[in-house]
């Protein structure tokens, strides 16, 4: 009897304890098949690619990608259509609408000189928007690298130190090619190579998959002479993101300026490479650009009535001559005037 009862105890005591001891060992298993997460690391906090707007008026700080632009095509003129003849690759966009109007082989990489300048001012803006501690009145030292660049320049001297804004200017204006160099080797903390490297990286985050960058200023490279690539679809996509920047609008719209300092016993002239500014109404930016492989680029915004149309073309009359320049100039213009015909 006595056998029993102790049985009996040790029975209700078991299954007391299997009662107790099941859900939790339930739900342990079921911790331990669901996939644990990974652990949050600093990348994840910074902005990435985003998806084109939907919206065709949403804001232009979202990142390129197929669907950024529709398309509307329609027939150039018979005249201008022979002039465009004469370019590369080229695009007439609505940016307001976020249409493309005209196109020629714009996805097409090719050399684009000192279009460059576009990113290189964009990383500048996006620097200063997320470093509280620079500001367009940040002064910066002249390098001895900066003032070896050749070209199109402002004689940079190591001897002079000139503020952010002035070698934003400096580029903007006059497509000075050491003021573009000494902002990316500035920005990188004293190596250029390193503000190139970012240059490729951010174009790749913002879904522009055409670009090459080499340097800063679109100077032909190195011994092999290499030159900057990028198409003009998304060339015409960096023009449109500048315009959201103040800073960027007040000079690429200046037609004339100096540059002073304390060395110089007179300031140096700065006249813009623009040569549609107060000729094509409407006309604010946005760069220039030339070399021997690249031709004659451009890159222009317009605004009339509200309405922002942005052509880009290069190649144009593949030659140093005087006769190229005006060629893309008048180009520009006429596609300029034509799209604002449209629709």
């Amino acid at each position: 009897m006595k056998f029993i009862i102790l049985g009996a105890i040790i029975v209700i005591h078991l299954v007391i304890l299997g009662f107790l001891m099941g859900p939790c060992r339930s739900e342990r298993k079921a911790a331990e098949a669901k996939p644990e997460e990974p652990a949050a690391t600093v990348l994840d906090a910074l902005p990435g690619p985003q998806a084109p707007p939907a919206d065709p008026s949403a804001p232009a700080s979202l990142a390129f990608g197929p669907r950024f632009y529709s398309e509307s095509l329609a027939t150039l003129p018979p005249e201008l259509a022979k002039t465009a003849q004469e370019c590369r690759v080229g695009i007439v966009v609505d940016w307001s609408a976020r249409t493309v109007l005209w196109k020629k082989e714009d996805e097409k990489a090719v050399p684009i000189a000192s279009l460059t300048k576009m990113m290189t001012v964009l990383l500048l803006m996006e620097t200063l928007e997320k470093d509280p501690a620079l500001t367009l009145e940040t002064p910066v030292r002249v390098t001895k690298e900066a003032m070896g660049i050749g070209g199109r320049e402002v004689w940079l001297d190591p001897h002079e130190t000139f503020t952010l804004d002035e070698l934003l200017k400096c580029t903007l204006i006059f497509s000075a090619n050491d003021a573009a160099y000494l902002m990316g080797q500035f920005l990188a903390g004293g190596d250029c190579s390193v503000f190139v490297s970012r240059m490729n990286s951010r174009a790749r985050e913002l879904g522009l998959q055409h670009f090459t960058f080499h340097n800063p200023n679109g100077l032909p490279e190195g011994p092999k002479e290499l030159e900057n690539t990028g198409s003009a679809r998304e060339l015409s996509y960096l023009a449109g993101r500048l315009l959201d920047y103040p800073a960027v609008l007040k000079w690429s719209q200046t037609k004339f300026d100096t540059l002073a300092s304390p060395r110089r016993k007179t300031p140096t002239m700065l006249t813009t490479t623009n040569k549609l500014l107060g000729t094509v109404p409407g006309v604010n930016g946005m760069k220039t650009g030339f070399t021997d492989d690249a031709g004659w680029c451009m890159a222009a915004t317009c605004v009339r009535n509200g309405r922002t149309v942005i052509v880009v073309v290069t190649g144009c009359e593949e030659a140093k001559t005087r006769n190229g320049k005006a060629g893309r100039n008048a180009l520009v213009a006429g596609l300029i005037n034509w799209a604002y015909e449209q629709g």
